[in-house]
């Protein structure tokens, strides 16, 4: 058995950016994730001003847009848009995003376990042990990072919640006669299939 100070399963966003944190702060730390990276995602991959004060130095090199310009319908109807002097948003493909955030995690000192699927999570006395890949992991906190169908909550909570619909696609824009280039769409209400979103990042990408 392995002992950390934490273990976070789930290597997206959240997990790699918690597990990074605390490496920094000293903690050992072991982040597992089901998945090998690089792997796809459904995402729009928009990153608010907000959000980029919290990342490492030099993530200007995997953003693909600086958006200014959103659109906004209900049901594909009377679009209006907002422009704004300063970015509303950074773009970045999943993928790449997800890689390099991990890729600071293991720099930091973080022990990382790809392609490794939690098989159990059990409480002891001295804490949590997780079960994966055939080995055993033991840590006094654990972090449930791995997403709405989350091993985690299910093991450890008496409700979790019920896991959204995602998916992604490239478009095709039929209906608003707009020059799309570096804007968001944001549509509310029922759509048609070819208009639910459109985030630019240089590739024709789609998600809601």
């Amino acid at each position: 058995m392995t002992d950390y100070d934490v273990i976070v399963v789930g290597a997206g966003p959240a997990g790699s950016t918690a597990a990074r944190a605390l490496a920094q702060g000293g903690a050992r730390v072991c982040l597992v994730d089901k998945a090998r990276f690089p792997r796809p995602k459904p995402c729009g991959g928009a990153l608010s001003p907000r959000t980029i004060r919290h990342l490492p130095h030099g993530f200007e090199k995997i953003v693909r847009t600086h958006v200014r310009r959103a659109v906004f319908t209900f049901r594909s109807g009377r679009p209006f848009e907002i422009v704004s002097a300063t970015p509303m948003g950074y773009m970045v493909c999943r993928e790449e995003f997800d890689v390099w955030l991990k890729a600071g995690a293991e720099e930091a000192g973080v022990s990382v376990r790809e392609g490794v699927p939690v098989r159990a999570i059990e409480e002891t006395g001295a804490g949590i042990t997780v079960r994966a890949g055939g080995e055993a992991l033991s840590a006094p906190t654990l972090i449930g990072a791995d997403g709405a169908n989350s091993l985690v909550a299910a093991q450890l909570l008496s409700r979790p919640p019920p896991p959204p619909v995602t998916w992604r696609w490239k478009p095709r824009f039929r209906r608003m006669d707009i020059p799309w280039g570096k804007r968001f769409l944001l549509t509310w209400g029922p759509t048609p299939a070819d208009t639910p979103g459109h985030f630019p990042k240089g590739i024709a990408s789609m998600s809601a």
